[in-house]
């Protein structure tokens, strides 16, 4: 991960910009695409150049992650953070040497996975950590409050509301430092 994501930004800083670059990222279910992504882009927002102004950019990029995976990743029989859509990440350089941008599209979002996971699977696990880790505050402004997990159809049917060794509550703060890192108000 860490020689490809170098190749393509000593490519892209030897050409001034010119010559665009791209990793494509593919594979089976659990080969550890997500886990690449994040690697590659924790690799060139390190090494590169921030644009003036922009120096707190990588930790709003890499802040990126945490939500995604929240709002886009679920347990699957196979992988317990199991990407279940797919994204399209641009990081932008002015100058073919500094970094000044970047932009994720995602696409294909299982929205099925939202009424229906098969036994031992989970839901989105944005969901569990909202009510595992929510506020008080939040919990009131979504009508929350005194709730759990297994209060909800959609969270309990498949028999699996928890994963070993992941702290949802822990989670969701990371999920909200990473909201107030990118600009999302409370």
């Amino acid at each position: 991960n860490y020689a490809i994501a170098d190749g393509a930004y000593q490519d892209l800083t030897k050409s001034g910009g010119e010559l665009s670059q791209s990793i494509i990222i593919s594979g089976e279910s659990g080969a550890g695409k997500t886990e690449s992504a994040k690697i590659v882009m924790n690799y060139i927002t390190t090494v590169s150049a921030m644009a003036e102004g922009e120096e707190d950019l990588p930790t709003r990029i890499l802040a990126a992650n945490p939500i995604l995976e929240a709002f886009g990743n679920g347990k699957t029989t196979r992988n317990w953070n199991s990407s279940r859509f797919g994204k399209f990440i641009q990081l932008e350089f002015e100058d073919g040497k500094c970094l000044c941008g970047a932009t994720v599209e995602t696409y294909l979002l299982e929205k099925s996975r939202v009424v229906h996971q098969l036994s031992g699977e989970r839901n989105y696990h944005v969901f569990y950590q909202l009510i595992r880790g929510g506020d008080d505050a939040i919990k009131e402004a979504c009508t929350l409050q005194g709730m759990d997990v297994e209060d909800f159809a959609y969270l309990n049917k498949s028999g699996c509301s928890e994963i070993n060794g992941v702290d949802d509550a822990e989670e969701f703060g990371r999920v909200r430092v990473a909201m107030s890192d990118i600009g999302i108000t409370e």
